[in-house]
């Protein structure tokens, strides 16, 4: 989810455009005033606040203000207005004129030679490039006005601190939380020493968003509430309720219910005079459905469901921001039994979800930032290029010197080329031979098993079926040597009792072998006959759920999901101590998905993937058979684990054969 401080960052740019109490002094200006100038910036800075509160009035006074610029010939005003007028596309999400505008300022400050304007259509520009997800070029431009703002007012500690801010949002957009918290504390450096309070609460509320992403929950507390108190000593009371929201997000991950109901509620009390927020909105009511589902309260989870997409009806745009909205309020219809509105809201969270993150945005900033975070070797070829240009500035005339330089720079960028493929190739062998590593140890894993599984059946029909045959021999011999007809008759009642002990015996066999119902029923049966013997023990209580399964999986499917579940209960029983366990499956049109929680008492990860037994090998052995993905949330000290797994309904490269080869009918 995208922070909403993106947007905060266009808002800092004007400070005087925030406080609604001066628009009515800066409307009497435009009506009295006859200085040119006076009046532009006027109507510049009334439009400002218009475009939060009022977009409609903020378009008509934006195009009055650049008719009357252009006719008076007032070109720095003219700028300044193009940069407004970049700012209302860009909040509207029309990123196209959005991004006409900034270019357009952005070429006639450099033109006029504006410094200040330039850097500010830089920072405009690399805004609107993050909001529209071209990750690359935001970088680019805020790397450009961090370098402008540093070389012609090195004394601008706001200014720096507002890009070092800005590319640090770059990275947490890209889930890259360590090199994001590197910037933000940077920023937050400077702003403590030279910003107002506004400036240090964006910084703080950024490094909460990171350090939950990292999974500190102690400092993103910490750092939210250092933001929240900001926001407020700044009278950013925007800010200061949409930070409820974020706090109370991280308090919902960590199913700490009570702590954030009340600053989900504080959230969305926001006071209408502060202007709309439908993106903000959104959120806190995408958590309050959320928050009411894990509660078990359908009911009030579907009224605040309702009201988010209400405003995704008004506000289309705003779709690629509801996951959590589509997903919970399709859980809420499927607990009030309603799984056909269900599934059509799982549908939009599947979409919403394939089409966050782009790969291609990422390897471009893993190329960029070999520019900017390259320590000596960067270092050294941006200092050799600085030397460069100098010597050309103060001497052009020796023109053997700057050829001379230049081979230089080209051998060492040949060199770095050279050195970088060297390594990416290196690189590349040691993933390959980890993958081969990898390969190597799940057939160790599935060979093991399957001397394990051979020695328990073994250990079985000896120690079970062996004693029962032997006891059975003992009573044919006693019956082939007793006479008495009332002596054989008891002898018979024995033996009849073992045989009815050997045909137990040879069902438990059987079942642990391959559950008769997960052939004839399929696999949600059989896991709902699994949490039934389970459960029947009374020291654990297990339950088995299936929403929108209609047809048979495949028996590979069926088989390892099976066998997953046996092998991971095992371990959570074993390190995890649960109480209750819940299975559940999830049907989507092209995918299903596979939830096993309990409430035990959370393990070390890191710990289980590098622990030296059988389990966790076999779990991904079985998942690469059915093209599975896992993924796993536990944490020490934390109580609950949730194992989730996402694969494919029709598996790719299988035998083009029935979906059951042991030949039961797909039930409807």
């Amino acid at each position: 989810m995208r922070s909403f401080f993106i947007l905060l960052l266009f808002i800092s740019i004007t400070t005087q455009a925030q406080i609604p109490a001066h628009i009515d002094s800066l409307l009497r200006v435009l009506e009295t005033t006859d200085n040119d100038s006076l009046k532009v910036r006027a109507i510049n800075q009334t439009a400002f606040y218009f475009i939060f509160n009022n977009p409609e009035k903020a378009h008509d006074l934006l195009q009055e203000g650049r008719n009357y610029a252009s006719v008076n010939r007032l070109p720095y005003s003219y700028n300044q207005l193009l940069n407004t007028t970049g700012i209302y596309f860009d909040v509207l999400r029309v990123s196209d004129s959005a991004q006409f505008y900034f270019e357009k300022a952005l070429q006639l400050s450099r033109e006029n030679q504006w410094p200040d304007q330039e850097e500010k259509s830089l920072n405009n520009l690399g805004m609107n490039n993050l909001n529209s997800g071209r990750f690359s070029v935001a970088l680019e431009h805020f790397s450009a006005g961090y370098e402008l703002v540093k070389t012609n007012q090195p004394e601008n500690f706001v200014g720096m601190g507002k890009y070092l801010s800005n590319i640090g949002l770059v990275y947490q957009e890209l889930k890259q939380f360590s090199i994001a918290i590197d910037y933000h504390k940077q920023a937050l450096e400077l702003r403590e020493k030279h910003s107002h309070a506004n400036d240090q609460a964006i910084s703080n509320a950024n490094l909460g968003v990171c350090y939950k992403g990292i999974g500190n929950v102690k400092e993103a507390v910490a750092h939210y509430t250092n933001a929240i108190e900001l926001a407020k000593a700044a009278n950013n009371m925007r800010m200061y309720y949409s930070l409820h929201d974020n706090l109370g997000n991280l308090y919902l991950d960590t199913k700490e219910y009570a702590r954030a109901l009340p600053l989900f509620l504080i959230a969305l009390s926001a006071p209408d005079d502060l202007g709309k927020n439908p993106r903000s909105n959104l959120s806190v009511l995408g958590n309050l459905t959320s928050i009411h589902v894990q509660l078990n309260q359908p009911q009030q989870a579907l009224v605040y469901a309702k009201k988010g997409l209400a405003i995704l009806d008004e506000h289309p745009e705003l779709e690629s921001y509801a996951p959590t909205l589509f997903k919970s309020s399709a859980q809420a219809h499927y607990l009030v039994k309603d799984p056909q509105s269900g599934q059509k809201l799982f549908d939009r969270y599947d979409a919403v979800r394939d089409s966050v993150f782009s790969q291609q945005n990422a390897n471009a900033i893993a190329d960029l930032q070999v520019k900017y975070e390259t320590e000596k070797k960067e270092q050294q070829i941006a200092l050799t290029q600085a030397q460069l240009e100098e010597q050309q500035a103060i001497n052009q005339r020796n023109l053997f010197l700057a050829i001379s330089l230049l081979l230089l720079l080209i051998f060492s960028v040949i060199l770095t080329v050279f050195i970088v493929n060297r390594n990416k190739r290196k690189a590349q062998l040691m993933h390959q031979n980890q993958q081969l590593l990898v390969k190597q140890t799940q057939i160790n894993a599935a060979l093991a098993s399957q001397e394990a599984e051979r020695k328990r059946v073994a250990r079985d029909l000896h120690d079970g079926f062996g004693q029962l045959i032997s006891a059975l021999r003992l009573h044919l011999d006693q019956l082939d040597q007793e006479k008495d007809y009332e002596a054989r008759d008891r002898i018979f009642e024995k033996t009849e009792r073992v045989m009815e002990d050997m045909h137990t015996e040879l069902r438990n066999i059987a079942f642990n072998l391959m559950p008769a119902i997960l052939i004839q029923s399929g696999l949600p049966a059989a896991l709902k006959e699994l949490a039934a013997r389970l459960s029947a023990t009374g020291n654990l209580q297990v339950t088995a759920s299936d929403f929108g399964v209609t047809e048979r999986l495949h028996e590979l499917q069926e088989i390892n999901l099976y066998r997953i579940t046996q092998e991971w209960i095992n371990n959570i029983l074993k390190y995890n101590s649960p109480t209750k366990i819940d299975i559940q499956l999830v049907q989507h049109e092209h995918s299903l998905t596979y939830t096993l929680e309990d409430d035990g008492k959370g393990f070390d990860r890191e710990a289980l993937e590098k622990s030296n037994g059988n389990g966790w090998r076999n779990i991904q052995t079985r998942l690469n058979l059915i093209s599975g993905k896992l993924d796993l949330d536990t944490q020490p000290g934390v109580r609950g684990s949730t194992l989730i797994i996402e694969l494919p309904i029709h598996l790719e490269n299988m035998e083009q054969a029935t979906p059951l080869s042991w030949g039961v009918k797909n039930t409807a």
